[in-house]
């Protein structure tokens, strides 16, 4: 249980702070967003990170009887499921990563969501 409360408060403050990004940052972590979806070599790269640290997070964490371990269960599987996408669709990921980033309502939405799941994963663990 102890790697469930590491992984809350790591996955809660990295949720916090990049919802502050989405927020302060957005014309910013727009372009980086753009440049990454033009750069195959970069989207492998992602691709592999998200899929070790899914895989690590799926296999030392993978409980679902309360809501802030599902949380962390489903974000685990959220980053394995996007490496397996980015390492074998990368014409796909790109694809979805320019028709999400157009979006322009996303970025305050999806920060204000992050923050507040971040902000209950933080508190859940004090």
């Amino acid at each position: 249980m102890a790697v469930s409360f590491l992984l809350a408060k790591v996955i809660g403050i990295f949720m916090i702070l990049m919802g502050l990004v989405m927020w302060i940052r957005q014309k910013q972590l727009q372009q980086v967003i753009k440049e990454l979806s033009n750069n195959e070599a970069l989207i492998f790269v992602v691709g592999i990170f998200n899929l070790v640290m899914g895989l690590l997070v799926v296999y030392s964490h993978n409980y679902w009887d309360t809501l802030w371990l599902a949380i962390i269960s489903a974000v685990g599987w959220s980053m394995l499921l996007k490496g397996v996408f980015g390492l074998f669709f990368p014409k796909a990921f790109k694809d979805m990563i320019d028709s999400v980033r157009k979006v322009k309502w996303i970025y305050p939405v999806a920060g204000l969501l992050w923050i507040v799941v971040g902000l209950y994963l933080v508190i859940t663990v004090l």
